[in-house]
């Protein structure tokens, strides 16, 4: 109360040091469960699941960008592991074990900027690209991060159980803003203080079947479509390791979460989900074919509509293939030829990362290029053919292992692995159908969960057995010893 009153005294904004009152409090209060490292993983993921990226930001702060609680939460956790890496022998940086492609998509992003530099300074798109280039830095730092402090499956385990558990509340409101059309994560202004909503999505581009489209705390209805079906497998394996109805619940939640954004992606990406399955666990999936039909009921009664929605998505009128190449569409020779052309023009590094702006800003430059609703393309044209090999290579490099250790390992970890493949192959089978990386809350979990699968394939002992299963199954799988890693 003294800085407080101090502050009003001396003509200082006092919310902002409310904000930084408030945040110290909290962690003296709860310092000693935020001095574990998993915890604060699960913060990071808790405020991006929860906190609306773009909606929100704290008032009162002047600073060249929008002060969101995201940026604050990976700031704060990220210093205090560099900091831990200096004064803590203990913390060291571990390898993720896919330096390579990442080492070389950062060589393409530095390769597109030296090569463009002229394009870059002519056009004023300097700002922008220095605000991609620290979103970028903040995905490699968290992914390192989780993988250098994420050493064991307890730690594994807790992180995911988050994730997950966040993940199912999302999902929750999201059927609930689907029959209801209320959107709680529009409301947190007066729930997380100082914080102040700068507007809801608007109605362009979110309507589908006669009705806006559910987006709960994402920046779209396809992100948070891709977000969920993402998580979907690491709710199956807490199902599958705990025999707990909680995490059946969740998984069920969150699948109809992504089914009430009513996104041909969510369709898509679920596919591929159940393709990695067949192919990592088949007789498993023999076993769960009985529930589709009490699935699909489940679905017609929880989320009215959104079949036909989706069957309308699929078949529209003029038929799906003149949808999407007719002007506008997503294969139309009007919108991809000038893409293949710049990418003719330089196929190496492409126009320069970050130079692509698809959105009009109130402070920024003016919108340059179209939405393409293709990552795979939208990075080949920015930052050419080096940029995406590295992309192909990292999720090539990430399903082969994963899939080979899934194969080969019967055990919980088995089951892991075959769920953050199943997840990834997903990630990437979706890109084709959007822009991911516009989107900061999809972007952050894609990176978790490399992270967390890089962990997982990195360690070496035996996998412990879930404590108190249910469901009257009274098994228990036994660790398999452990393969030793490719390096």
């Amino acid at each position: 109360m003294c800085f407080l009153a101090a502050a009003v005294v001396l003509g200082t904004a006092a919310r902002p040091l409310a904000a930084l009152l408030i945040v110290v409090s909290l962690l003296a209060v709860g310092h000693r469960a935020l001095t574990r490292w998993h915890a604060l993983i699960g913060a990071i993921g808790l405020v991006i699941l929860f906190i609306p990226i773009k909606r929100y930001e704290f008032a009162d702060v002047s600073l060249p960008f929008d002060l969101e609680p995201y940026r604050i939460a990976v700031a704060g956790v990220v210093a205090v592991w560099l900091s831990s890496l200096l004064i803590d022998p203990r913390v060291t940086i571990r390898r993720s074990g896919f330096e390579g492609p990442l080492l070389l998509f950062g060589l393409a992003v530095l390769g597109s900027i030296l090569t463009n530099f002229d394009r870059i300074t002519t056009l004023d798109l300097a700002t922008n690209v220095t605000k991609e280039l620290l979103f970028l830095a903040s995905f490699y730092l968290v992914l390192y991060f989780v993988v250098s402090v994420i050493r064991d499956p307890d730690a594994v385990h807790n992180v995911v159980r988050t994730l997950v558990l966040g993940t199912a509340v999302v999902a929750l409101f999201a059927i609930v803003e689907r029959r209801t059309n209320y959107n709680i994560f529009n409301q947190l202004q007066g729930v997380v203080p100082l914080l102040e909503f700068k507007g809801a999505l608007g109605d362009e581009g979110i309507a589908r079947a006669g009705r806006l489209r559910t987006y709960a705390s994402a920046q779209h209805p396809i992100a948070l479509a891709g977000m969920f079906v993402m998580m979907v497998p690491l709710a199956l394996y807490l199902a599958h390791y705990t025999r707990r109805w909680i995490w059946a619940v969740a998984a069920v939640l969150i699948g109809l979460g992504a089914l009430a954004t009513v996104s041909r992606t969510s369709i898509t990406m679920l596919a591929t989900v159940v393709v990695v399955f067949v192919w990592l666990r088949p007789r498993t999936v023999k076993r769960v074919l009985p529930l589709l039909l009490p699935l699909a009921v489940a679905v017609h009664l929880g989320l009215p509509g959104v079949i036909g929605g989706i069957r309308q998505a699929f078949f529209p009128p003029q038929g799906l293939i003149a949808d999407q190449t007719e002007y506008g569409g997503r294969i139309s020779g009007r919108r991809l030829g000038p893409q293949f052309d710049a990418i003719g023009d330089q196929p190496a590094f492409g126009l320069g990362y970050g130079t692509r702006i698809v959105a009009q800003s109130p402070t920024g430059p003016r919108t340059n290029a179209r939405i393409l609703d293709n990552q795979w393309l939208g990075t080949t044209v920015e930052t050419g053919l080096m940029g995406l090999f590295a992309w192909v290579w990292l999720y090539g490099r990430f399903l082969r292992r994963a899939g080979r250790e899934a194969r080969s390992d019967d055990s919980p970890r088995g089951w892991l692995l075959t769920a953050f493949a199943s997840s990834i192959a997903a990630a990437a089978v979706g890109m084709f159908t959007y822009d991911m990386f516009s989107f900061i809350q999809a972007t952050f979990v894609l990176f978790l969960l490399v992270a967390l699968g890089a962990s997982t394939l990195a360690y070496r002992g035996p996998w412990p057995a879930a404590r108190g299963q249910q469901w009257g199954e009274g098994r228990v799988d036994t660790p398999q010893p452990l393969v030793p890693l490719e390096r």
